[in-house]
């Protein structure tokens, strides 16, 4: 027969979630039920707000546990302890009455206060656009509620001390689209003008294990050189472009100022007339010696 009993405290008068967590050291332990010494074999103890509660683990011999809800002002929920009844007033026998250690209980998340679950978080989150924070029996929890662009949720898991289940959350990952082909992944650019000289496309490709791939080049455009003799990279930095001397022009990517060139067809005109060049001349610097 299970003997449901509450027990009510009325020494507080503002009531709040209350988490069942570990007793602090040196709190004063109260008894949660009666004749704990006569009945139990093993006692433990759980914080229930501000106060911290004696109840039965395992019973002596002739006794049964059962389970007793506590209450309190203080705390707007209850949580369950445990007291031994004589089988001689009509309690079964409980196969699960044995053991010992700490007892941990099944915990649900609650709003989030420091007072009642501390500052530090027992989880990592990240790339949230936006976030919730909880109280996980006597632990701080967080779980993403919305992603950055580019992401998406990924559930996890975390364990809590104290409590016999585990804390479900979300964070968010870097989004990952399944392939077959390239072209599964998007369109890829030519190459397009930038500022200073400088251009950039984008490839999409399915990568070994059929997820798609981004990747961004830049090079130096037609009619500049890079000082810095790459040419194309796939870091912008790493370019130095500069226009070759007029009129010549380069190729998209050229890599130093002896590869610009003036054009077949391009006029020039001088003192003496104008002269139109019959091929492509390459730059090139005259030395003067002494």
């Amino acid at each position: 027969m299970l003997i449901n009993l509450v027990f009510t405290n009325t020494s507080f008068a503002l009531a709040k979630f209350c988490p069942a967590a570990a007793c602090p050291a040196g709190a004063t332990i109260m008894d949660a039920v009666s004749n704990l010494d006569t009945s139990c074999s093993v006692t433990d103890t759980t914080a229930w707000g501000s106060e911290c509660l004696r109840y039965c683990y395992t019973c002596k011999s002739g006794y049964t546990k059962t389970a007793v809800t506590y209450t309190n002002t203080e705390c707007s929920n209850s949580t369950t302890v445990y007291k031994c009844v004589s089988n001689s007033s009509g309690g079964d026998d409980d196969d699960d009455d044995t053991g010992g250690g700490s007892h941990v209980f099944t915990c649900s998340a609650s709003p989030y206060a420091s007072g009642m679950c501390g500052t530090s978080f027992v989880n990592t989150i990240s790339n949230c656009s936006s976030s919730t924070s909880y109280c996980f029996g006597a632990g701080a929890v967080k779980t993403c509620d919305t992603c950055m662009s580019g992401y998406s949720k990924s559930t996890k898991t975390v364990s809590v001390t104290g409590c016999s289940n585990k804390f479900s959350y979300n964070t968010c990952v870097k989004e990952t689209t399944s392939c077959t082909t390239d072209a599964d992944c998007g369109t890829s650019t030519d190459w397009s003008s930038g500022i200073g000289g400088r251009q950039s496309k984008t490839t999409y490709t399915c990568g070994v294990l059929k997820t798609c791939q981004t990747s961004t080049s830049y090079r130096c455009a037609p009619g500049y050189y890079d000082e810095n003799g790459n040419g194309e990279s796939t870091s912008i930095l790493q370019l130095a472009c500069t226009a070759c001397p007029s009129p010549g022009t380069s190729d998209g990517g050229t890599k130093n100022i002896y590869n610009c060139y003036v054009p077949a067809g391009v006029s020039i005109t001088d003192d003496t007339g104008t002269y139109e060049f019959t091929e492509d001349c390459s730059y090139k610097m005259d030395l003067i010696l002494p």
